[in-house]
């Protein structure tokens, strides 16, 4: 179970980021049991009070996952003075934590993880805040369960309550940790240039002399991508002619690491990889034999659409059929324990639709499939 004080530590911090310069203090309804109560002399009183309920839910019915399912409360006192700060406040608490991922390590919640120890990944979300006004009866039923609090009955104040779910697991990753970016190649890999443009670009370092004699430019670029499709090592090249007079200077432009990504906000992603049988039944014998044919890799997502130049094209293509060709290059960053893993894999568009719920958000369900080399 997740340690309240270090939760109600981890709020309180939170809420001291906004941006109205309003100051926070955050408890837990026990004072016995809260490290916390180091301040009642009252020296440090200006602040606004706030309590996390002890959460409650379940832990997963796995004997070896330490992992739980809980919710809990956070409610603010907030002094009218203040109410026309409270909207910006509390938009910028919920967005500071919902739908992200903390990790604790220690007697610390942060957005990093630490190494050398076990971290617990906790995921957040919030439900839509409630306001009110305290009732005398409330600020009473208040007093008798934390008197403790800077609360005066000659102020009004604002009751806000913001339910909060999380999950909590012993270092395992979330779905939406998974970033995935697609990037669309638009023409040749390799463009050709002068000699001028190539004096004007900084990959001097990157340059490698072509021995090879060529005829024509297409000569050239056909065996740049015979032999540097894919280097990382090379951006820049030079060849001749026949003649051996004639330079000719090439950038790949659409190298993976070179293009300009795209982030896609998937609602879930997979990789699905199969093997493809076939099987021979070979005349006059009683049985058949099946071998593995291919293997089968699959990208499988459902992205929502934005209006991004990417997706906008992909969905041009799916209204004029004319996708099934395209190359992209698919780029998938996984979370490890230490830092993260990032794939690269060319791919072409296997299945495509684009759905337009009437209540909903338009959603792009995609499944690409690893494209040959050119």
């Amino acid at each position: 179970m997740i340690d309240v004080v270090l939760l109600a530590e981890f709020i309180e911090s939170k809420l001291n980021a906004n941006t109205e310069g309003l100051k926070f203090r955050t408890y837990t309804y026990e004072k016995t049991l809260d490290r916390r109560y180091d301040d009642e002399d009252g020296t440090n009183a200006n602040f606004i009070p706030s309590i996390i309920t002890t959460p409650m839910g379940s832990y997963m019915p796995i004997n070896t996952m330490r992992g739980s399912r809980l919710s809990f409360n956070l409610e603010i006192l907030l002094p009218v003075s203040d109410k026309y700060s409270w909207i910006d406040m509390v938009n910028d608490f919920v967005w500071s934590i919902n739908g992200k991922v903390f990790y604790q390590h220690g007697t610390t919640i942060t957005e990093e993880k630490a190494s050398g120890v076990t971290n617990i990944t906790i995921k957040m979300t919030c439900q839509v805040p409630s306001f009110g006004s305290v009732s005398a009866q409330n600020f009473e039923l208040m007093n008798q369960i934390a008197s403790y609090l800077p609360i005066r009955k000659t102020e009004n104040y604002v009751g806000i309550n913001i339910p909060i779910n999380l999950k909590t697991i012993d270092g395992f990753a979330v779905g939406d940790q998974v970033k995935v970016e697609l990037a669309e190649i638009t023409s040749a890999f390799w463009v050709a240039s002068t000699y001028a443009t190539f004096v004007a670009q900084s990959s001097e370092e990157k340059l490698v002399a072509i021995n090879n004699a060529f005829d024509t430019l297409n000569e050239f670029i056909n065996w740049l991508n015979s032999n540097y499709l894919d280097s990382e090592t090379y951006a820049v090249a030079q060849g001749s002619n026949s003649g051996g007079t004639v330079m000719h200077y090439a950038q790949n432009g659409y190298h993976k690491s070179i293009l300009a990504y795209t982030e896609i906000k998937t609602t879930d992603f997979t990789v699905k990889n199969a093997r493809v049988p076939m099987t021979e039944h070979f005349e006059g014998e009683t049985t058949g034999q099946t071998f593995i044919r291919e293997n089968d890799v699959k990208y499988i997502m459902t992205a929502y659409y934005e209006d991004t130049p990417v997706l906008n094209q992909i969905l041009t293509n799916i209204h004029e059929g004319s996708n099934q060709n395209q190359l992209y290059w698919l780029k998938v960053t996984y979370p490890t324990y230490t830092s993260t893993i990032t794939l690269y894999t060319k791919v072409v568009i296997y299945d495509q639709a684009v759905v337009f719920p009437i209540d909903d958000f338009a959603l792009l369900p995609l499944v690409f499939v690893k494209a040959w080399s050119d």
